[in-house]
């Protein structure tokens, strides 16, 4: 004996009345489950404070001072730095500067394994450029940068970068990689300051 099912599909195919139906459901329903769960929005704490409700937000670095002067230690040579570590102070960078003293230069510090590509936009000297891993050692470098010409447009300016995904870059005086024989591989140490994003 033959058995005919009048069980119907749970979308129907044939007629196109049930799949736009089926459509706007789902499309509600996805929309629905954005505004419970926030994508990458932000709302409003308990205590009215903005609390950041993104899957992956941006690593935090905070950094804090245990001394007036922030060092680099490479072998036996001492540079004293600045810190360059939020997104203003790291665009800004050594831009407009006519110089800076020997044995010293700008640390940035990222987000471990955050790569960054460096520039000479408004640079008026060359740099050398010392990438330095979260092991704190040498990872790459890049000597004489030279400083671009007053009419070089951004998009023309050379870039440098490392593909060791490094958490800080030493820029210091052109010529000092060479003067101190800096090689790939050299340990490097911190004094003056600690925090998340320099530990």
């Amino acid at each position: 004996m033959d058995i005919i099912s009048t069980a119907q599909p749970l979308i129907p195919s044939c007629n196109p009345r049930y799949f736009w139906a089926w459509a706007v459901i789902l499309f509600v329903s996805s929309m629905s489950m954005r505004c419970v769960f926030g994508g990458n929005e932000t709302s409003g704490g308990s205590d009215g404070q903005i609390l950041d409700v993104s899957p992956t937000p941006e690593p935090l670095i905070v950094i804090t001072a245990t001394s007036s002067q922030p060092l680099v230690l490479i072998a036996d040579h001492r540079f004293d730095v600045e810190l360059a570590y939020t997104p203003e102070s790291r665009e800004r960078g050594l831009e407009g500067r006519d110089s800076i003293p020997d044995n010293t230069g700008m640390l940035y510090i990222y987000a471990s394994g955050e790569p960054e590509d460096a520039w000479m936009k408004g640079l008026l000297f060359p740099l050398d450029f010392l990438w330095i891993g979260v092991d704190r050692r040498i990872a790459d470098t890049h000597p004489n940068a030279p400083a671009p010409t007053s009419n070089t447009t951004d998009r023309l300016l050379t870039t440098y970068w490392s593909i060791s995904q490094p958490a800080y870059v030493l820029e210091t005086n052109a010529g000092t990689i060479s003067e101190f024989g800096i090689k790939v591989g050299g340990q490097v140490s911190f004094d003056g300051f600690s925090g998340r994003g320099a530990t």
